[in-house]
């Protein structure tokens, strides 16, 4: 694996520039192995003088979601954030390298959010998957830990029949802070297959994961007399972050984007429309604007509207962008929030179908209207001791 690092800084010392790669190898084999949502990673590499700020790369080899599930997806993670940061991706056969470069202002907050963490390790049959009946499960002890007491309970078959090729997991938990991040990894080859987990399910106290790993994935897991690891690791935030310096002060602007196209363009494959690159209202350093596809942006939307919204921002300080997507004339919302940089964009492949829209009554005079309504909030946060 192959690393480099550098630091440089400027004859005034309001900042220092950091720069670091890391390279993260994956087989081929995974690309058709993993499910959406499955993924390796790299080591998590510290940067230096930046107490507490280390950053690492992430792959899903399958897409992290459903829309873009049959494309590889990369993002790269730092464990806090208040920064300015750019990167570069290059595939090189079977290596993802990333060259990233960070701006650390020279004072940021130290304080160190606390998270407690504990691991266990299910020793998975793999003979159940055939002896055991979909929804029957298997309890695993309960075990404490900083005042939260949590167990497993696991369906090798699944617990629905929708999901009877998986193993199914149900997670509970007891006492202590409910905001928990929670992480199962199996091993293939010697590689770590990780999951994280947004709940299918909630039953009573626990949280269900129907689709944890396929059985194709178990029968091919490392494996001992058909015993397989299946690890968790489950991690309790115990406070948030706190700045010991002036609070966090913050300014927000208001906007809104509006495109409106005829019923027919939802058959014209491809072709796409858009907003000019607008200046946000009330506001000298940030621009946004959008881009439509009525028919899909390409084969994996077929049958669906794509919507991408982009903004950039010439402010040095962080910005966040808080979002709301909504159909005219129906109930049709969704939401979301993205960190703004010189140049941010997120897409929706499948914001939603050609079907569902007619279902809800999104067709008004053979014309479909959509808004994007925006805050634009500029966060005046305190920098870290570097």
């Amino acid at each position: 694996m192959f690393s480099r690092l550098k630091t440089v800084f400027p004859a005034t010392v309001t900042s220092c520039e950091i720069e670091d790669s890391e390279t993260l190898t994956i087989d081929a084999d995974l690309l058709d192995l993993l499910d959406h949502g499955q993924y390796v990673m790299s080591a998590k590499r510290p940067v230096p003088k930046c107490k507490n700020l280390s950053w690492w790369i992430t792959c899903y080899p399958n897409g992290n979601e459903t829309d873009n599930e049959g494309y590889l997806s990369v993002y790269v993670y730092t464990s806090m954030g208040g920064f300015e940061k750019t990167m570069t991706v290059t595939l090189l056969r079977s290596d993802i390298k990333v060259d990233v470069r960070f701006k650390i202002p020279q004072e940021m907050v130290q304080n160190e959010e606390k998270i407690e963490e504990d691991n266990y390790v299910i020793k998975f049959n793999r003979t159940t998957i055939k002896t055991i009946k979909t929804g029957e499960g298997i309890v695993e002890g309960k075990r404490s830990f900083h005042g939260v007491n949590w167990w497993i309970q696991y369906y090798p078959a699944g617990y629905t029949y929708e999901s009877k090729q998986y193993v199914s997991v149900f997670i509970f938990v007891d006492g202590g802070p409910k905001k928990l991040i929670i992480r199962g990894a199996i091993s293939i080859n010697g590689v770590a297959i990780y999951n994280d987990y947004n709940p299918d399910v909630f039953h009573n106290n626990g949280v269900g994961y129907l689709k944890l790993f396929s059985h194709k994935q178990c029968k091919l897991a490392d494996h001992i007399n058909d015993i397989v690891d299946i690890e968790f690791k489950v991690s309790v935030r115990k406070t948030d972050v706190i700045f010991t310096a002036i609070p966090s002060h913050k300014t927000s602007v208001k906007d809104q984007l509006t495109v409106t196209f005829d019923e027919y363009e939802l058959d014209r494959n491809h072709d796409f429309e858009g907003t000019l690159k607008t200046a946000v209202k009330d506001s000298e350093k940030h621009r946004w604007w959008l881009q439509y596809f009525p028919a899909g942006d390409c084969a994996r939307s077929k049958g669906h509207i794509s919507l991408f919204i982009k903004a950039s921002t010439s402010e040095t300080k962080m910005v966040i962008l808080s979002c709301v997507i909504r159909i005219v004339g129906t109930n049709f919302e969704k939401k979301f929030n993205m960190l703004i940089e010189s140049d941010s964009y997120i897409n929706f492949p499948k914001l939603i179908s050609h079907e569902e829209l007619k279902l809800i009554g999104g067709i008004v005079d053979s014309k479909i209207t959509i808004t994007c309504e925006a805050v634009f909030t500029t966060h005046d946060i305190p920098s870290l001791n570097l």
